[in-house]
C-alpha cells in the first residue's frame, strides 16, 4: 500500500512538472511565432527596399528631377527678392521724403503742438481726478454722521425714560 501511495505521489509530482514544461513549451512557441512574424515583416520591407535600390537609375533621374526643380525655384526667388527689395527701397525712399515735407508743414508743426498739450492737460485732469477722490474720501463724514445720528437717539431715549422716573418732590 505504501508503494502504490509513493508512486502515485511520484507520478503526481511528475504530472506538475511535465504540465510546468508544457507551459514553457508554449510559451516559447508563441516567442517563436511573435519572432517569425517579426521577421517575416523585416524581409518584406527589405524586399520593398530591394526593388528601390535596384531600380538605382530611376531613383537618380528623380533626385536630378527634384534638384532641377528647386534650383528653379531658388533662381525665381531670388528675383522676387531681388524686385521686392527695390519696391521697398523706393517706397522708403518716399516714406523719407513725405515725412521731411510734413515736418517743413507749419499746420503739421502746429497740431503736433497741440496734441503734445492735449497729452499734457489729460494727464493733469487724471492727477486731478485721483486729487478729488482722495479728498472726498478723506471728507466723507457720513460715517461720523450716522454714529452721531445714533449716540444722540440713545441719548434722547436714555433722557425719556429717566425723565419718566425722576420724582418730583
Amino acid at each position: 500500500m505504501k508503494k502504490s501511495e509513493a508512486t502515485a505521489t511520484t507520478l503526481e509530482d511528475e504530472h506538475i512538472k511535465l504540465k510546468q514544461d508544457l507551459d514553457k513549451v508554449e510559451q516559447l512557441e508563441e516567442k517563436i511565432t511573435t519572432e517569425l512574424t517579426t521577421l517575416q515583416q523585416r524581409i518584406d520591407k527589405m524586399d520593398e527596399e530591394l526593388l528601390i535600390y535596384n531600380n538605382l537609375d530611376a531613383a537618380k533621374e528623380a533626385a536630378a528631377e527634384r534638384k532641377a526643380r528647386l534650383e528653379e525655384e531658388r533662381v525665381s526667388l531670388g528675383h522676387k527678392l531681388e524686385s521686392l527689395r527695390f519696391t521697398v527701397s523706393q517706397l522708403s525712399e518716399a516714406c523719407e521724403k513725405k515725412r521731411a515735407s510734413l515736418e517743413d508743414n507749419e499746420t503739421y508743426v502746429q497740431l503736433q503742438n497741440l496734441e503734445k498739450k492735449w497729452q499734457h492737460y489729460e494727464q493733469n485732469n487724471h492727477v486731478m481726478k485721483d486729487f478729488i477722490a482722495a479728498k472726498t474720501k478723506e471728507t466723507d463724514y457720513t460715517a461720523v454722521k450716522k454714529r452721531v445720528f445714533n449716540e444722540l437717539q440713545q441719548y434722547n431715549k436714555y433722557i425719556i425714560e429717566n425723565t419718566g422716573k425722576t420724582k418730583i418732590e
